[in-house]
């Protein structure tokens, strides 16, 4: 069965697809992806092109299905029924989006709507900013995916160890020096413990 949109769903769909591309684009992508988003997705060029200029197209279940079991988001944001939120983004924006898209005019404060939208896009992609969004947001589980090369895990412990050790990773020295002595000292024994917790771990995995 082919899946034909409103314009309220056209609205909405060209708006998650613009997201999810802009994401891909510019999010520093895990090393299993090559080509650009049409690669990845198996979106052709001419069908997302058809979405954001509006002409006539289908999409099929087995697709939607597909794109949303990939990203690990509900097939409701392929078929324009919900729309991919942004943090202080609205319609005025969008709308402002797509018509600097067509080639057309902008008024001062059309150009000034979109000169925030493109903050924000470049802002989501950031690390330490999708971290403003909830777990459960489609934003987080895009980033998530193109991040990890893999869907968010429903088991958020791995979640909160990638999370846990991506910050530690950029800790420098300057930053434990700020630090006081019985900060330190309870710092180490929380490292030292998980380290006899990955080592035994890995020594059992490695025995199997």
């Amino acid at each position: 069965m082919a899946i034909k949109f409103s314009k309220e769903e056209l609205f909405n769909l060209k708006i998650n697809l613009v997201i999810i591309k802009a994401m891909y684009g510019n999010i520093k992508k895990h090393d299993s992806f090559e080509g650009d988003i049409h690669d990845v997705m198996k979106f052709q060029k001419p069908r997302y092109y058809r979405v954001l200029n509006g002409y006539g197209f289908r999409f099929k279940d087995e697709d939607v299905n597909q794109w949303s079991e990939q990203l690990g988001i509900q097939s409701d944001y392929f078929t324009g029924k919900k729309r991919i939120r942004l943090i202080d983004v609205d319609d005025k924006m969008w709308k402002a989006y797509f018509k600097n898209y067509n080639d057309e005019d902008l008024l001062p404060d059309e150009k000034r709507a979109l000169e925030k939208l493109l903050k924000a896009l470049d802002e989501t992609t950031q690390r330490d900013f999708i971290y403003h969004y909830n777990i459960n947001d489609a934003v987080y589980r895009i980033h998530y995916y193109f991040s990890h090369g893999d869907k968010y895990p429903e088991d958020n412990w791995q979640v909160k160890l990638d999370g846990l050790m991506d910050s530690l990773n950029e800790v420098k020295l300057a930053d434990w020096e700020k630090l006081d002595k019985d900060k330190i000292e309870k710092y180490i024994s929380i490292i030292t413990k998980q380290n006899r917790y990955a080592q035994a771990t890995l020594i059992y995995k490695t025995a199997e």
